[in-house]
């Protein structure tokens, strides 16, 4: 499982943001260490910069429709995700997890 996780938010940062200097995350809690650990590698790689959030996904979504930057949101549940994608504040929402 957290193989699948690691490769599906690697795919989703080269997809959306490969040419960025710094990519903005916004992740569950219980993302932290699979997130820490693919930054470094990430990083490593490419010289981007992750910057990365963690908490609460209801509490992220709201920073988000706030205007918080994310380039990408990670959350268990997802309605979160879902929302941002319906009013807009993301341009789409995919499962990255069975």
């Amino acid at each position: 499982m957290r193989t699948l996780v690691l490769a599906m938010i690697c795919a989703a940062w080269m997809i959306g943001a490969a040419r960025a200097d710094e990519i903005h995350v916004l992740a569950a809690g219980s993302l932290r260490e699979v997130i820490g650990e693919l930054s470094e590698r990430y990083n490593k790689a490419t010289g981007t910069i992750i910057i990365a959030g963690f908490g609460p996904s209801g509490a992220l979504r709201e920073r988000i429709e706030k205007g918080e930057r994310a380039d990408l949101f990670a959350s268990a549940d997802m309605g979160h995700p879902l929302s941002l994608s319906l009013n807009t504040r993301a341009s789409s929402a995919h499962r990255f997890s069975g």
